[in-house]
């Protein structure tokens, strides 16, 4: 029985030299503003309604896990957590927002973050189309 107790004390104290490369990441996709047209002028959707925009995740050009579409609307609010997923330091994640058509989806954003340590928390990517709020969850 000590001997037990004595190993339990010693896997205690051992630590994690990686820090957050040795715990799966998640991602929160927490919601987005969406300009009122394309930037060439045009409208989303042939019927002139707001897009119905989502967004994948990519993890090294690999899809990792997608939103629920919110239809019809400038101002998505998704809320959505991914799955999760052990990463590397230097992949690559991608966060491509789309706005779902019939035939075909235009790309409404996308923004890419390099995984580091340090990456934890809000980030907030942002272009003249739209703007996408996330967060970096390990």
């Amino acid at each position: 029985m000590v001997r037990y107790l004595g190993l339990l004390v010693l896997g205690a104290c051992v630590t994690h030299p990686g820090g957050p490369f040795d715990s799966p990441w998640s991602y929160t996709i927490e919601n987005a503003s969406v300009e009122a047209v394309q930037p060439n002028g045009a409208s989303w959707d042939p019927d002139n309604s707001p897009p119905d925009p989502y967004v994948v995740v990519y993890i090294n050009n690999v899809q990792l896990d997608r939103t629920p579409e919110d239809d019809e609307t400038f101002t998505p609010d998704w809320g959505y957590t991914t799955k999760s997923q052990l990463m590397a330091p230097g992949d690559t994640i991608e966060f491509e927002m789309q706005d779902s058509d019939v035939f075909n989806n235009d790309i409404i954003t996308r923004c890419d973050f390099t995984a580091s340590a340090d990456l934890e928390g809000h980030h907030q990517c942002s272009d003249a189309t739209a703007t996408l709020d996330v967060n970096v969850n390990f």
